[in-house]
């Protein structure tokens, strides 16, 4: 058994990274919204962000596992800093975009009545504060996870 865990270790330690994270999200939003919805558990963006907590924690666990002067360290790394780019920058311009798009389609359902148009989903990128709290949280579940493995 130790063995199949440690063959997937960085695999584990990513995914239950970002299921933490998720279901840190749906606590917190349930509770200050005073609603329990499935939806939150799906919810993307927010603090932390689970996108950071993978791919960090991922790349962390490689690194404790293949050695941090690896090939496939540095493979993690240049697909990390991908998606942390596309999180913050690309994600976060998109939910701008959607906000100014439902203000004009607001606009053109106040004139045209007959004939209204649906809003556009307003989904957020990250802050750096969510990246880095998601990072925190990946890189702490892979070190955490690696010293268990080692005790046990």
């Amino acid at each position: 058994m130790k063995e199949m865990y440690t063959t997937f270790y960085p695999l584990i330690c990513g995914l239950s990274t970002m299921i933490l994270c998720q279901c840190y999200k749906f606590i917190k939003i349930s509770i200050s919204e005073k609603k329990w919805h499935i939806y939150h558990v799906f919810y993307s963006g927010g603090m932390p962000s689970s996108h950071s907590g993978l791919v960090i924690s991922l790349t962390t666990a490689i690194g404790i596992k293949d050695g941090f002067g690896s090939s496939t360290f540095f493979i993690a790394i240049v697909f990390a800093l991908i998606v942390l780019y596309d999180s913050a920058g690309v994600r976060h311009s998109v939910g701008i975009h959607s906000k100014t798009i439902n203000t004009i389609i607001d606009d053109w359902n106040k004139k045209m009545s007959d004939r209204p148009l649906k809003r556009a989903p307003v989904v957020m990128g990250h802050t750096p504060n969510e990246i880095f709290a998601g990072a925190i949280f990946g890189i702490g579940i892979a070190y955490s996870m690696s010293m268990w493995m080692a005790k046990s």
